[in-house]
């Protein structure tokens, strides 16, 4: 599992109750995600809607891919995981180098 990946897990594990090996491959964790987000379909779809907007899943592509009948809950998953990898990289991206001042920050 690379760093990213690791990263991803990190996040995801907790708002999902996923429990996974230390070393698994990108298609093992998604696999899993896709068991937590049935369950959470299933059980309690008002926390699963505002996870997916503190998230940061599009509503728009949310329901287009809820809707579609074919990927499902596989594509799901599989947004779940690229947009969270995807804010990963981007903060890596974008980190500063120099301290913000303490004063400064809120």
């Amino acid at each position: 599992m690379s760093q990213d990946q690791q990263a991803v897990y990190d996040m995801l594990s907790s708002d999902f109750p996923i429990l996974l090996p230390a070393f698994l491959s990108e298609d093992a964790l998604i696999e899993a995600l896709e068991k937590a987000i049935s369950i959470l379909l299933e059980r309690n779809p008002e926390r699963f809607f505002q996870l997916m907007y503190r998230l940061d899943i599009p509503e728009k592509t949310l329901f287009l891919v809820l809707h579609n009948q074919e990927g499902g809950v596989h594509d799901l998953a599989h947004l779940i995981y690229t947009r969270q990898l995807e804010k990963i990289r981007l903060r890596k991206f974008f980190k500063r180098e120099d301290p913000i001042d303490p004063e400064l920050s809120w």
